[in-house]
């Protein structure tokens, strides 16, 4: 028992999501009020004076007040100073990394990804709201410039992210250090009435996103390394959002400028190339050098990979008209959404065939370093931009996400905080069955028609796939019990996942209908 035992706060260590200090919420300093207590050891003068727990005067009704005798509300890092929503001193949030190389459209999905949750979270019985962070400012201009403007017929653009303008500059230790700028939201419950999945709670629970310029991930950026910490939040990240662009890889350039029936986009003819399996490798050295991961195992935290521009290029994925807007089911007769997991990995493995056929090293690197890897086709504005002087713009009006949203609610269910929907039977649509190979404790081994062998991890088992190569539906059976592996479970993070089991009512609609057939039934 600690010595904030008798504390309204958390006996837990709770984290800062700038500069990723442990200490306990009691001990956040304060920030003064006055217009006067200016200047700060830590930020400088330009910025309200802190001052610590023990240095705090209090009226008769407990409230804190700084040295003028102001009302004082908001809390600040013990060690950064940085301002902190109050949710972060009570529990640790979710942190979720967004890495990309330069130019891949990073700014433009995380704008496009956090209006669309905004939106679609209330269906799962969520609001998804914005904290009471000093670094809102820079989302709330992102999304009113590109959703919001005041002509929405007028074309706009979001600038290139660059190193300056998403870092705070602090002093530790007499060394001036650069810490990136957190986008920081709250999920809260909205109906306590409603049924909810075991994981999640009645309190709000904060969501922490980091977007970095991809100039971060080269490798010739670690000379900054002393004092430029752009990405050590990657050895808190819960999860890590890749941002690949096939419109920057030379193969599927060529491709789709062979391909007539594919709309000559502009940003075809923009001579932009990036070598982003290297990206992704130096995202991968930083988390196993942050985590002291030397042993060479699988990272468990997991990977989304978030296939930007996919109105461009969804002509290349093999059997790719199975794929449609969205994966979330809305279940009637329990009055809630729910996640088509399922079909999220359907997708995936259709994706990755894409990804595999034009950058194989990419897949490589990918799912030798994660545990857990799934591959999404997204599109932040879902249109072709338009050539304005030097820029690429877009009109609002032209502007249609496409599952953008997905690779954040996918992982809300593996968190526990929203519902899966499954089916009642094995096999319901009776399926030919793949074969699996071999098991390990987080890899299951099958055997494709084709004879192709094809690694996929356990959650693919008991649910329905389609092959890349022939488009085919199949079947992967569930695994046989624990105890017939010889290897131990690899340790989860994580409860499992609630799941809403529902009938579905046509048994042979093919799995971009079979959301729509599906209706609630315990």
């Amino acid at each position: 028992m600690n010595s904030h035992a008798g504390s309204h706060l958390v006996e837990d260590k709770v984290v800062c999501p700038h500069c990723w200090h442990n200490f306990y919420g009691d001990d956040a300093w304060h920030i003064s009020q006055h217009p006067e207590l200016f200047g700060d050891d830590v930020l400088g003068e330009n910025q309200r004076r802190r001052f610590a727990p023990n240095e705090a005067q209090r009226d008769r009704d407990g409230n804190v007040l700084d040295a003028k005798g102001w009302r004082v509300v908001d809390r600040a890092c013990p060690r950064c100073h940085l301002q902190l929503p109050p949710e972060l001193l009570t529990v640790r949030p979710w942190f979720i990394s967004i890495v990309g190389a330069g130019r891949c459209g990073k700014t433009y999905f995380l704008t496009s990804m956090l209006h669309e949750l905004r939106k679609e979270s209330a269906a799962f019985n969520y609001a998804f709201d914005l904290a009471d962070s000093h670094d809102v400012c820079t989302y709330v201009d992102y999304v009113n410039r590109l959703f919001f403007p005041e002509d929405a017929s007028e074309l706009t653009w979001l600038e290139k992210t660059r190193e300056d303008t998403l870092i705070n500059e602090v002093f530790l230790d007499g060394t001036r250090v650069r810490l990136p700028k957190p986008f920081i939201f709250y999920l809260r419950p909205i109906d306590s009435g409603k049924r909810m999945p075991q994981g999640s709670r009645s309190q709000r629970r904060s969501v922490v996103l980091y977007d970095n310029p991809g100039e971060a991930f080269e490798f010739q950026f670690d000379r900054h390394v002393a004092t430029d910490r752009h990405t050590q939040h990657l050895a808190e990240s819960d999860a890590v959002l890749f941002v690949f662009d096939p419109l920057l890889d030379p193969n599927a350039r060529r491709r789709l400028k062979e391909d007539s029936l594919v709309p000559q986009d502009p940003q075809l003819a923009r001579l932009n190339f990036h070598r982003q399996e290297h990206i992704l490798s130096a995202v991968v050295n930083r988390i196993r050098r942050h985590r002291k991961l030397i042993d060479g195992t699988r990272i468990t935290v997991p990977l989304a990979v978030c296939v930007q521009k996919c109105d461009v290029w969804n002509r290349l994925v093999p059997h790719g008209h199975v794929i449609d807007h969205t994966s979330v089911v809305n279940l009637r007769d329990h009055g809630i959404a729910a996640l088509d997991t399922e079909e999220i990995n359907a997708i995936s493995l259709l994706v990755r065939s894409l990804l595999q056929d034009i950058c194989p090293e990419f897949v490589a690197t990918a799912e030798a370093n994660f545990a857990t890897v799934r591959y999404f086709p997204v599109s932040a504005i879902g249109t072709s931009p338009q050539v304005d002087g030097d820029h690429l713009k877009v009109r609002p009006d032209d502007i249609k996400p496409y599952r953008v949203s997905h690779p954040v609610l996918w992982l809300l269910y593996r968190w526990g905080l929203i519902f899966r929907a499954t089916r009642r039977s094995e096999n319901p649509r009776s399926l030919p069955v793949v074969q699996i190979k071999e098991v390990t404790h987080d890899r299951i081994h099958v055997v494709l028609p084709a004879g192709l062998m094809v690694s996929l991890d356990r959650e693919y088992a008991g649910s329905s796939v389609v092959d890349p190569y022939s488009g085919e539906s199949l079947w992967i059976p569930k695994i046989e019990s624990q105890a017939a592996i010889n290897e131990p479970p690899a340790p989860s993070p994580i409860q499992p996942p609630e799941d809403l089991r529902l009938t579905l009512d046509d048994a042979k609609a093919p799995i971009s209908r079979r959301k729509r057939r599906w209706f609630g039934s315990r």
